[in-house]
């Protein structure tokens, strides 16, 4: 599945949205492409890991992006949704973000 986003932010404002994870089958979330000079982002997981371990296997969990703006400027971040040892594979999920910091 692929899914874009369109975020407008002024310097140094924060948001977050959610992403659906299929951690429970070895996925996760990557951050593959971003522009660390505009923007930063993290991928934080919403479960602890000790209910993942004891949920059914391909269980999906939610994880939160957070983008931070650091100055003006336009970004596109991209986000996989993979396996980490299925490195010539497509990945499950992919999600873009265009980012717009205005001052």
């Amino acid at each position: 599945m692929k899914t874009k986003k369109s975020i407008t932010l002024k310097p140094d404002e924060i948001a977050s949205f959610q992403l659906e994870t299929h951690e429970g089958g070895g996925y996760l979330w990557r951050v593959v492409s971003d522009n660390e000079p505009v923007v930063k982002v993290q991928i934080k997981p919403l479960q602890q890991a000790r209910a993942i371990k004891a949920a059914p296997i391909g269980k999906s969990f939610p994880v939160e992006v957070e983008l931070q703006a650091l100055a003006a400027g336009e970004a596109t971040i991209v986000l996989e949704e993979r396996r980490g040892w299925e490195k010539d594979s497509e990945p499950l999920n992919v999600c873009t973000i265009t980012v717009t910091i205005d001052n």
